[in-house]
């Protein structure tokens, strides 16, 4: 019921089975209730008091009601039983608690204390930089495949004046008659217009001849193809004739550039987002794909996961915390860390530079726009040691 009507995360629903499988032993063992219909009001008040002396947080202690009236409700609206004992309970009240973030300088430590030769580097300075600059939940990042990743491909090609120029695309099959979108930057000097250009109608190739010598740079918009296009896939360009000279050149092969600008992230109740990827993530993870995730997939070619262990599987939540701990340890920070503090301080970070709330809320994923508020009393804290430190009559 919860995964279809709720539409919710597997981790949510793993969650709600615990606390009725606690539930149901408590009523058990306590009361010797072996039969839901019996159960009294005073019977969830009592576990509810239960959950309260073990010591839970007030959010488990919250999330168990949850769990428990969900049940009941369940159970009275279908007829299997005929009162409804959870329907006065109370859910406890939660004081917020403000998330704890990290200082810029403390994720740049962060950041530098991974070693740059050290094996598997590459791929955990991928993970927490994408963290960070897209604040992605660790279950986010370890779901992450490789069609999930969008963006540009690019070459350089050096011609002449007089060159003749065609560039064309090789694509495979399945994709051929799709049209794509080719665009072009050229030398700042160059005086080329759409009038000088030609595209096909297909816009499967670009042609021109070059005003200037210098660096011609022709871009492909193809993301939502980048799954069915690998970084080895082969793009002709032709220098067909150069009139000046006379000379006739060869048609070159030019491997295409990949840039990733934007990660489609699935997050709670199957629901999809996508967030841009910063320069610095970007660097990262084209280094992790270059050097070190071919050999990693290398021992189990199964997986389509982007991070990988070192045998080749997916990595869990566990492995990355453990992960993200001993780069906090060696960087001396003495906050408690955790992969959801590279989130919060990403919300935070948006937010003290000038973002928008409703848009740090879509980057986020959150549903409900008061979840992602929490974050502005951060930044209210931040504005008041600013007024603190610079305003005149503080000082």
């Amino acid at each position: 019921m919860l995964k279809v009507e709720r539409n919710l995360a597997n981790n949510s629903l793993q969650a709600y089975e615990r606390d009725l499988f606690q539930y149901h032993n408590y009523l058990e063992s306590i009361f010797k209730l072996h039969h839901i219909e019996k159960v009294t009001h005073g019977n969830i008040r009592a576990y509810i008091r239960h959950l309260n002396d073990r010591g839970l947080s007030p959010n488990s202690v919250k999330r168990a009601v949850s769990s428990i009236r969900t049940y009941h409700n369940f159970l009275s609206a279908e007829g299997h039983v005929k009162d409804n004992p959870a329907q006065l309970v109370d859910t406890p009240k939660v004081t917020r608690k403000l998330p704890d973030i990290l200082t810029v300088n403390e994720i740049d430590r962060i950041m530098s204390v991974i070693p740059i030769n050290q094996p598997l580097a590459k791929r955990d300075n991928a993970i927490f930089e994408l963290m960070y600059s897209c604040g992605l939940r660790v279950t986010e990042v370890c779901d992450l495949e490789e069609n999930d990743l969008f963006g540009r491909d690019t070459i350089n090609l050096t011609a002449n004046v007089g060159d003749q120029v065609k560039f064309s695309a090789e694509l495979p099959k399945e994709i051929q008659d799709t049209a794509f979108k080719l665009e072009s930057k050229f030398p700042p000097n160059s005086i080329l217009d759409d009038s000088k250009i030609i595209i096909d109608e297909t816009n499967s190739f670009i042609q021109f001849v070059p005003d200037i010598s210098g660096t011609y740079t022709i871009g492909l918009s193809l993301s939502q193809y980048n799954n069915q296009i690998s970084s080895t896939q082969i793009f002709i360009c032709e220098v067909l004739s150069n009139e000046t000279t006379g000379n006739t050149k060869n048609d070159k092969e030019i491997k295409i550039k990949k840039t990733y600008e934007f990660v489609r992230v699935k997050g709670k109740g199957e629901k999809h987002r996508l967030v841009p990827i910063g320069p610095n993530a970007r660097e990262k993870l084209q280094d992790y794909f270059k050097l070190e995730r071919n050999s990693l997939k290398g021992k189990n070619s199964n997986v389509s996961q982007i991070f990988l262990s070192r045998n080749g599987r997916k990595l869990t939540r566990m492995m990355i915390w453990i992960l993200l701990k001993k780069w906090v340890s060696i960087a001396q920070i003495e906050k408690e860390v955790s992969p959801h503090t590279l989130r919060h301080s990403f919300a935070t970070h948006l937010l003290e530079g000038g973002a928008d709330l409703r848009s740090v809320q879509e980057m986020l994923g959150h549903r409900d726009i008061t979840t992602t508020q929490v974050y502005t009393h951060l930044d209210n804290e931040h504005l008041k040691e600013v007024h603190r430190t610079y305003h005149p009559r503080f000082n």
